[in-house]
């Protein structure tokens, strides 16, 4: 015995499944793989010649089989001191790569300068891309890179002092 309306029933329940087993196979892809943390050391994030300040750090990263390259910007501010002479303020700074286990993996320094031209602040943006290889199964966020100026013991100590 059949029922009126029943043949089209079925083929609206047959369409849905399909359309269901269709979605279904079209997945989103997996979302990136999370960047390794940036991090200013703290106490080397200032200097009294000029009291820079040095706080942005902005970048992405970009995979490749086995490494992490992060394309970073690194955004230094000055304010010029007294015992600045000059047109700019000649600075040093460095990049450390920190692995999970906390070890020092690697570490650069840079020299650079921070033109005034007449102006009693200024700013710069240095752009970095440093590298870090990835063992099988490592992810890049397991890792930390840490940026800060190059500073004598003096002024290390002052900073230190600063924040008490």
């Amino acid at each position: 015995m059949a029922f009126p309306g029943s043949k089209r029933r079925r083929r609206v329940a047959l369409a849905a499944a399909a359309w269901s087993l269709l979605l279904a196979a079209c997945e989103a892809p997996p979302p990136p793989p999370d960047c390794p943390r940036t991090n200013l050391v703290e106490d080397a994030d200032r200097v009294v010649r000029f009291a820079g300040s040095g706080r942005d750090i902005t970048g992405e990263c970009v995979f490749t089989e086995g490494k992490v390259a992060i394309d970073m910007k690194l955004r230094i501010e000055a304010a010029r001191g007294q015992a600045l002479e000059g047109g700019s303020a000649p600075l040093g700074y460095f990049v450390a790569i920190v692995g999970p286990d906390g070890s020092v993996r690697a570490r650069k320094e840079f020299e650079t300068e921070v033109p005034f031209q007449g102006r009693t602040r200024s700013a710069i943006i240095e752009e970095l891309e440093p590298e870090i290889p990835l063992a099988e199964g490592e992810r890049a966020d397991y890792y930390t890179v840490y940026v800060g100026l190059l500073l004598s013991h003096d002024e290390l100590d002052y900073n230190r002092r600063q924040r008490r």
